[in-house]
């Protein structure tokens, strides 16, 4: 179903990111999305959302500092949540279940 949102997206070209909780996981979107192998290409791969129209991206581990305003981006998968690793990372997040 997502699959198929992302696709129609694309034909109307609209840019859609979908933000995973690790690089394996983002590589599940690798049918209908360019998919981020290192932090250096989710970068450049942000970067391409501000110029081109009907792009899909899947960014691993980016859940913070991506401004995409506008047209550069209309539509946001969220796939999963990031696990904390510390105890205090997990207790943070008893907050808001």
């Amino acid at each position: 179903m997502l699959d198929d949102l992302v696709a129609s997206a694309r034909s109307k070209d609209k840019n859609t990111l979908i933000l995973t909780r690790s690089f394996e996981a983002a590589k599940v979107w690798s049918n209908v999305a360019a998919v981020a192998s290192k932090r250096e290409e989710s970068e450049a791969l942000i970067e391409e959302l501000h110029s081109k129209r009907g792009m899909a991206i899947a960014v691993p581990r980016r859940y913070d500092g991506v401004d995409l305003p506008g047209e550069d981006c209309r539509i946001l998968i969220l796939d999963g949540l990031s696990v904390g690793r510390s105890d205090y990372d997990a207790w943070r997040m008893t907050l808001f279940r």
